[in-house]
């Protein structure tokens, strides 16, 4: 019953971050839709560039996203030319920017301090890649324009990461607030000052159950009563 409720309360925390991020993902929604090469463009690619893009897809099969996303970067080293594959890297590094602090929460219910240095490093990749687009000669102009409106976005969401952290953050700690009250009605209230304190708290408080409910399995012997001896074989 306890997992089962903890899981439900790990659910709603995920959707909890998700909606609070929910207006950025919406805005430039167009911008940002991952589409895959087609088989002109792949057979368009450098042979380097074409092999780690076919490596990139095998990952994606496999749902290593963070190992798709290298492959991708190495095709999009390989290839600066190509602009649908530039076009592809910078869209799914700011997807990747945007939501890996979800992916993580609802996955392994934690909070990786890490998480503005990675969007940071997904969104100096995006501007990489829209640059090479903007310098190319004699693009056509309805790609400049999507590559300058992609660049903006990439500018505006990339100077506000910190700020978007904290406020994830913090509706985290919100989250696990509820949590705690939720689930260890019958304990003393956490003092905890941040959401890593409440993750602590949690697992201090799990670590302590289980202990309980094998001690409550171990097996006990009965008593013998004071002067008996035990039978000798005969």
């Amino acid at each position: 019953m306890y997992a089962k409720v903890h899981r439900i309360f790990v659910f709603a925390g995920a959707i909890a971050l998700l909606t609070s991020l929910y207006p950025a993902l919406v805005q430039a929604a167009d911008l940002t839709r991952e589409e895959l090469l087609t088989k002109d463009q792949i057979e368009d690619l450098t042979p380097e560039a074409r092999s780690n893009y076919l490596l990139m897809l095998r990952h994606m099969d496999m749902v290593l996203i963070t190992e798709a996303m290298t492959d991708l970067e190495q095709a999009a080293d390989a290839d600066p030319r190509h602009i649908p594959l530039q076009f592809l890297c910078a869209r799914s590094a700011v997807s990747m920017a945007r939501t890996g602090r979800g992916m993580s929460l609802a996955d392994n219910l934690e909070i990786s301090k890490s998480n503005v240095d990675l969007a940071n490093e997904y969104y100096a990749l995006a501007s990489k890649c829209t640059q090479r687009i903007l310098e190319t000669l004699n693009l056509p102009q309805e790609l400049f324009d999507r590559a300058r409106r992609l660049k903006t976005v990439i500018d505006r969401e990339s100077s506000s990461v910190e700020v978007r952290e904290e406020r994830a953050r913090y509706s985290t700690y919100q989250f696990l607030k509820e949590h705690v009250s939720e689930i260890y009605l019958d304990q003393e209230p956490a003092p905890a000052q941040t959401a890593e304190d409440l993750l602590q708290y949690i697992s201090q408080q799990r670590a302590a159950a289980e202990e309980a409910r094998n001690e409550a399995n171990r097996p006990t012997s009965t008593p013998r009563r004071p002067g008996s001896t035990a039978a000798r074989p005969r």
